[in-house]
């Protein structure tokens, strides 16, 4: 169960850092990489944060995530003068894999027509004939018209 104050927290944690980290650091190890703040989970007593950071390319994930810890301290001050809270909580940050993964999934899901056609939905009318259009049938009367002069169906008196 999440908590109002929590998640509203968490939300201006999550800003502030990624607003922090838009400004840069001025660190050789960021160059190049593209770093977004993907989640924060606050704990309830409100003391410690676990920043979820997702780097792209992903191959430099974890050179980013040393710079980022290392400059820690300095993205916690600047982080509290942004939302300005009486006690700021420890950030731990860790390496997002989650769009990396999903990614995988992705590309493994698009896959499968190609590595195994007898799993792919066939649509032939023998099998499938609610699905398969008949040709025979000719235009449906849903269709719109092919002729651009043609007049358009009565929808009614103009109001």
């Amino acid at each position: 169960m999440s908590v109002p104050r929590v998640d509203r927290i968490s939300s201006s944690l999550q800003r502030a850092i990624q607003q922090v980290l838009t400004r840069g650091l001025n660190d050789p190890r960021m160059d190049s990489s593209m770093v977004t703040i993907t989640e924060v989970d606050l704990a309830q007593d409100g003391r410690d944060a676990t920043v979820h950071v997702s780097v792209m390319p992903g191959k430099h994930g974890p050179r980013c995530l040393g710079a980022i810890k290392h400059a820690s301290g300095h993205i916690r001050r600047e982080a509290g003068e942004l939302i300005r809270m009486r006690a700021l909580p420890q950030l731990h940050f860790v390496l997002d894999e989650r769009l990396k993964r999903q990614a995988s999934v992705i590309a493994a899901l698009g896959q499968i027509p190609d590595l195994a056609p007898d799993l792919a939905p066939d649509l032939s009318p023998e099998l499938a004939p609610d699905l398969a259009p008949d040709p025979a049938a000719g235009p449906s009367a849903d269709a719109a018209p092919t002729d651009p002069s043609a007049p358009l169906r009565d929808r009614g008196p103009a109001k």
